[in-house]
């Protein structure tokens, strides 16, 4: 069985393979994005400003490792996605076939249920690329990861994601055969803020999902 790396996959690759349309209406990005009732703390505003800096100063520097673990984790850890019965797991491999083909990569980032492994994906953080020269297809990479983790729960449900490039953070969703995508999130301007909310917003949806189930 011949094998592809998410590293290889396009936009276009998925949509032609998968038969994955997008959509410019959504109602499930509308309420992953919809998040004017998320509250920040005052505590929350002044970390977010203090990053915020340091991403303007060093974002046309910093490599992805950099982005990554001076910015990016930081967002992570203030929206607190860990909880009961679901976890963040870091750079992990999944991997489905699909029309004879075996496909297969590592997740930068994934928040599903388990505890020492990741058993059922609801969101995929994939793909950090730095601002100046950033190569392959951040949105493929997503999309592609997205249906893996789609394969793997084999259920009808949205699956959530996002991939960041520099300063711009970008929020996918994926349902059925359809997906659809945000604008640019700018975390040097007040984008950051929604940044948070959303983040935020998502551990609310995945409470709701888990408590839904059981």
């Amino acid at each position: 069985m011949s094998e592809k790396k998410f590293s290889k996959w396009t936009v276009e690759d998925v949509e032609l393979f998968f038969g994955l349309a997008i959509t410019k209406a959504n109602k499930h990005l509308d309420e992953y994005t919809n998040v004017s009732h998320i509250t920040i703390t005052p505590q929350e505003q002044q970390a977010l400003q203090k990053l915020q800096l340091q991403l303007q100063e060093h974002v046309d520097d910093w490599n992805e490792e950099e982005l990554k673990m001076k910015f990016i984790a930081f967002m992570i850890g203030m929206a607190e996605l860990d909880g009961e019965g679901y976890h963040t797991f870091l750079e992990r491999e999944i991997s489905f076939e699909a029309q004879g083909l075996k496909i297969s990569g590592i997740v930068d980032l994934i928040l599903a249920e388990g505890f020492r492994s990741p058993r059922h994906p609801f969101f995929l953080l994939h793909e950090y690329k730095k601002e100046r020269n950033s190569a392959n297809d951040p949105l493929g990479q997503v999309l592609i990861a997205l249906m893996a983790a789609q394969a793997i729960n084999n259920d009808s449900l949205p699956l959530y994601g996002c991939y960041v490039v520099g300063r711009n953070w970008f929020f996918v969703v994926v349902v059925g055969k359809e997906y659809a995508k945000t604008l640019a999130y700018d975390a040097t301007q007040d984008d950051i803020f929604d940044i948070l909310r959303i983040l935020k917003h998502l551990k609310t949806i995945v409470e709701r999902r888990i408590k839904t189930k059981s």
